[in-house]
C-alpha cells in the first residue's frame, strides 16, 4: 500500500482555493454585471451556478480516484 504525499495534497488544496477564488470573483465583484444583465436572460445565474457546481464535483471525483 503506497501513499501519495507531498505535492498532491497541496495541489488539490490549491485547485479548490482557485475554484473558490473564481466563484467569489464571479459572484461578488463588479463581474456580476457581465452575467446578471437583464438581456442575458433569467437562466444566466443558474448556468453560472451549474458550472461552478460541476467544477466542484469534478474536482471531488478526481480527488476520490487519486486517493
Amino acid at each position: 500500500m503506497s501513499r501519495k504525499t507531498g505535492g498532491d495534497a497541496s495541489q488539490r488544496g490549491a485547485e479548490s482555493a482557485a475554484l473558490a477564488g473564481v466563484a467569489v470573483a464571479l459572484l461578488a465583484s463588479p463581474a456580476v454585471a457581465l452575467w446578471a444583465a437583464p438581456e442575458r436572460g433569467w437562466w444566466a445565474p443558474y448556468l453560472l451556478w451549474l458550472l461552478l457546481i460541476g467544477a466542484a464535483a469534478w474536482l471531488a471525483h478526481r480527488r476520490r480516484h487519486d486517493d
